[in-house]
């Protein structure tokens, strides 16, 4: 093909505009923007990486900060120990519930009008003898439970707070757990006995979380450290019986030597500095179960795989009679 002047000139003219641009303008490609040999993925998928979550908006996905409210028990009081807790309480300024066994209060009248003086503690009836410590006797009889828990409640007056003598059992009007660490032969005998108590007004509390201690010295297990990182792995872990609350059990005895009380002293300190709120069992109803919301959950799950499967015809009257039982 023969080429005129004029068209040599023009693609003279082309080829110094574009070639630049490949060697070094916009559409040149260095070592430092190709790094490694690009994939195909690389090459459909965009790198997002020098993104800030900021920057990316509504993409990221954020937790829901829930408040933290911790609930100090303390069992078997009065006892020795107790004068301890209660100056520890007043000194830090925080609330606390303490269940008193109704046979101590009997001969720690003045513990325990001390106790009643302060405004930020709560008393609560943990049963009159505590079973004796002969639990599965006692917990076989209705009358036995219901007549050991009223006469406390006489002693102790106010509202009916309850704590189990070695069990933890929750009967609150939103939330119904028994004890799980008892067998399903035991639980289906007790049952009866902790709704009976229900009945009667009684609101039976359990706990999340145990500060376990060894009960011949009577010393605490493991320091207020550890004690504080179990409560915040819980608090993580969402394994509650209401979100964002966690209810702690103690003993009085566990505090009786000087070192048990600087040891409680420095968890609630440690504690007051991780964000956490100090509250009486007396405000612990004020928030929905998360257990109940768990289970309506895995419901909904359930009653969804059943209708998958109901155009099999063997399947489908069965399948029908299944959602019934689950949707009572």
């Amino acid at each position: 093909m023969k080429m005129t002047g004029k068209t040599a000139t023009i693609l003279l003219f082309v080829s110094l505009a574009v070639l630049p641009l490949f060697a070094t303008g916009s559409y040149a490609i260095t070592e430092t923007e190709r790094g490694s040999s690009p994939t195909p993925l690389d090459i459909f998928h965009e790198n997002t990486s020098h993104i800030s979550s900021a920057q990316k908006g509504s993409k990221t996905r954020t937790r829901s900060i829930l408040p933290k409210v911790i609930y100090l028990t303390f069992d078997d009081g009065p006892s020795k120990g107790t004068a301890n807790v209660l100056s520890v309480l007043k000194e830090e300024g925080v609330e606390g519930t303490m269940f008193f066994i109704g046979r101590n209060i009997e001969y720690q009248r003045s513990l325990y009008a001390q106790a009643l003086s302060m405004p930020n503690l709560l008393i609560a009836n943990h049963t009159y003898s505590h079973a004796n410590g002969k639990y599965a006797r006692f917990y076989s009889s209705a009358a036995t439970v219901v007549n050991d828990m009223d006469r406390a409640q006489r002693i102790i007056g106010g509202a009916k707070y309850l704590r189990l003598a070695g069990r933890n059992v929750w009967r609150l009007p939103s939330l119904y757990r028994n004890d799980y660490a008892l067998s399903k032969t035991r639980r289906k005998t007790e049952s009866p006995k902790y709704t009976a108590l229900s009945d009667r007004g009684y609101q039976i509390y359990g706990w999340d979380i145990e500060w376990h201690f060894d009960h011949a010295t009577g010393n605490a297990s493991y320091g207020a450290d550890r004690m504080a990182d179990r409560i915040e792995t819980l608090y993580e872990s969402k394994h509650l019986a209401k979100e964002g609350k966690i209810v702690l059990l103690t003993h009085d005895y566990m505090f009786r030597k000087e070192g048990g009380r600087q040891k409680l002293r420095e968890l609630i300190q440690i504690l007051k500095a991780s964000g956490w709120r100090f509250e009486t069992l007396g405000s612990y109803g004020s928030s929905t179960p998360a257990v109940f919301v768990q289970k309506k959950k895995r419901l909904r799950k359930k009653v969804i795989r059943l209708a998958m499967n109901k155009r099999d015809p063997v399947r489908k009257q069965r399948n029908k009679r299944k959602r019934l039982l689950l949707l009572r």
